[in-house]
Parts: structure tokens; C-alpha cells; sequence
């Protein structure tokens, strides 16, 4: 299991009652480890766990190395892409559309409740082991279907996301432009992969809470709403906002939003240089920083 996945994830990993190991995010050499190390006593299969595109920190699973990997060791793949199915790939497929391993995937989880704005989700597998977890999974035999209502309207969803190049393009520029403002304007942007946008801001020993509450409510006084996020999601010394941009999101919705990020850096009076320690850990965990740095 990838380390940063999910708390879903990570749920089911302990519910199941399997032995599991932890491989360090995104990384075939740790993954490649730990598929040697249970194959000196392997006594069943071997399922890799990880999301496609990371919702927190929107980077994508290595999925051609993991893939290649995934051969080599005679495991398999599940593959959590609630970021990534239909938002990633040419047609809206996905983290493995993307990659062009689609194919290579095993089991593939995606949500309804993200891109497509409902509730609900599926795992699309072989039919042998759909019917296995039909027949075994708790949340299968003892749950209801969907309510009708949402059945229909994700069926015309469907349409439109198989119909939405247009679409996904126009949120790739969206996402593109508020980085680039936010960039400009010395904020630390993490992965440039997905569209997730997450903004890095070092606390230089100020309060957590006090910073936090004080950047939130500021920007949701400007009229942008974001989400603040600490530690123990993110190291020490760092918070966080994940901003996910969407189609319908304008030019002028990204000119408002950085300019409302300006004014609190000034207002507050925020020091956006990160410090070397604070920069390890980013690239440690989140990959590397979009970012000309400048190190204290």
C-alpha cells in the first residue's frame, strides 16, 4: 500500500485482515522491496493498493514503473482514481488512460461522487472477481442499489463526460492560469500532474491555528472559499490549501483568487520563503516543488 493513500484505503487494508506493508509514495524502488521481500515466503497473491491521482497533493501514481513492476513480481494492481476518473486521459478514462496501462490494471475503483457530482461508485475487474465481490463484500450483499434518481442522472453524465474534451481542456487552462498567478505571486505550488491545485504556506513559527483560521477566514471574506489543511496530514511547519479548478471556473474567478491571495500575504504580512528543512519535507512526501526557491 502506497503511503499516502487514502484513509479509505487505508480502512479496508486493516478491515481486510491481510498482511500489508507499506511502500514509500510513489516509489518503485521502496515498492520493488517489499514485492521482493514478500516473495521469499509468498503464500498467496499479492495486491498492490494506491490511488491514481492524488487528491491531496494532485500527483500521479508512477503506474509504468508500478505496472512493470506489477509483471515482474506476479501481483496485481488496484487502483483508487477517484481524482482521475473522468478528469485524466484524452477520453475522461482516467489515471491509467493517461499512462496508457489501462489494461495493466486489475481492479479499478472510481467515484461518482467527484467529477460526475453524485454519490456512489463502482470496481470494474474481470467478471470472476466482480462476482467474488459481489457475492462476499459486506457493502454488496447488505446494501441497496442506488436510488433511481441518481442511476438516471449519471447515465446523462456519462454522455457528457465521454462528450467533454472541450471541457477538460478548458479546465487544464484553468488550472494552469491560477498556478501560474499564484506562482508568480510567491506562493509554493506542489505537483503541476493533475489539475489539484495545492498552495504551500510556511508558518516560520507562528501559531498553526492562529495562522490557519486567520488565512482561511481571510480568503473566505474575499469571496474565495478554500479549505485549510495541517498537520498530521502535511508535515510540521506547513499549511496547506487544496484548490481543485473546474470548467466552469472563469478568467476573472482566477484574477479574483489571486489577487485575494496577494492581499492576505501582504495584510498578514506572510513570509513565503521556505526554509531548506521545510522544503525536504515537501519533496520527501509531495514531490518536487514548482517553484524557484529560495532556501534559509
Amino acid at each position: 500500500m502506497d503511503k499516502l493513500s487514502h484513509a479509505s484505503i487505508v480502512d479496508g487494508v486493516l478491515l481486510s485482515r491481510a498482511q500489508f506493508r507499506v511502500f514509500k509514495h510513489n516509489d518503485p524502488e521502496s515498492l520493488e522491496a517489499n514485492l521482493k521481500r514478500v516473495n521469499r515466503q509468498r503464500r498467496g497473491g499479492v495486491l498492490i493498493v494506491m490511488e491514481g491521482t492524488y487528491g491531496m497533493t494532485g500527483d500521479l501514481a508512477n503506474l509504468p514503473d508500478i505496472c512493470a513492476l506489477k509483471e515482474k513480481y506476479d501481483a496485481r494492481i488496484f487502483l483508487d482514481d477517484a481524482h482521475g476518473w473522468g478528469v485524466m486521459g484524452e477520453n475522461g478514462r482516467g489515471t491509467a488512460e493517461f499512462f496508457g496501462v489501462q489494461d495493466k490494471v486489475d481492479i479499478y475503483f472510481g467515484t461518482f461522487a467527484k467529477a460526475f457530482a453524485s454519490i456512489g461508485g463502482f470496481s470494474a475487474s474481470r467478471k470472476d472477481v466482480i462476482d467474488w465481490i459481489r457475492y462476499n463484500a459486506r457493502t454488496q450483499v447488505f446494501a441497496k442499489s442506488l436510488p433511481l434518481v441518481f442511476v438516471k442522472s449519471l447515465m446523462k453524465t456519462f454522455e457528457l463526460v465521454k462528450a467533454g474534451i472541450n471541457r477538460r481542456e478548458r479546465m487544464w487552462e484553468i488550472s494552469r492560469l491560477l498556478k501560474e498567478g499564484l506562482l508568480k505571486a510567491g506562493f509554493y505550488i506542489g505537483s503541476w500532474s493533475s489539475p489539484i491545485c495545492p498552495v504551500f504556506i510556511p508558518l516560520k513559527e507562528r501559531d498553526i491555528h492562529e495562522i490557519g483560521s486567520r488565512v482561511v477566514s481571510y480568503l473566505r471574506q474575499k469571496g474565495v472559499f478554500v479549505t485549510g489543511i495541517m498537520y498530521p496530514v502535511i508535515p510540521k511547519g506547513l499549511f496547506m490549501f487544496r484548490m481543485i479548478p473546474t470548467a466552469t471556473h472563469t478568467e476573472e474567478d482566477v484574477e479574483l483568487t489571486v489577487r485575494a491571495f496577494e492581499s492576505m500575504r501582504d495584510d498578514l504580512k506572510l513570509d513565503l520563503t521556505i526554509s531548506g528543512e521545510d522544503l525536504n519535507n515537501i519533496k520527501k512526501i509531495y514531490g518536487s516543488v514548482q517553484h524557484k526557491v529560495t532556501v534559509t
